[in-house]
C-alpha cells in the first residue's frame, strides 16, 4: 500500500520506516485471530490489539476491492 506524506502522522511515518522486529506470544496469537475471525482475547497486550485491528482492517478492505472488482465484471 502506498501513501502520500499528506496521509501520514508522525507516528504512522516512523512505524513504516522502522525495522521489523519478531512478534511477542500475544502478537501472535492475535495474528492468528485475526485471520480466523475469531474474538480478540482482552489479557493480550495493546500492541497486539494494534496487530488484530491492523489485520482485520487488511481484510476487510481486501474483501471490499474483491467484490468491487467482481461486481465490476
Amino acid at each position: 500500500m502506498k501513501y502520500s506524506s499528506a496521509e501520514l502522522t508522525t507516528s504512522q511515518s516512523s512505524e513504516l520506516t522502522a525495522a521489523p522486529r519478531p512478534l511477542t506470544y500475544d502478537e501472535k496469537k492475535a495474528a492468528e485471530a485475526a485471520f480466523r475471525c475469531d474474538a480478540f482475547n482482552p489479557a493480550w497486550s495493546q500492541a497486539a490489539l494494534k496487530v488484530y485491528h491492523d489485520i482485520s482492517r487488511a481484510m476487510v478492505q481486501l474483501q471490499v476491492r474483491s467484490e468491487m472488482e467482481h461486481a465490476s465484471k
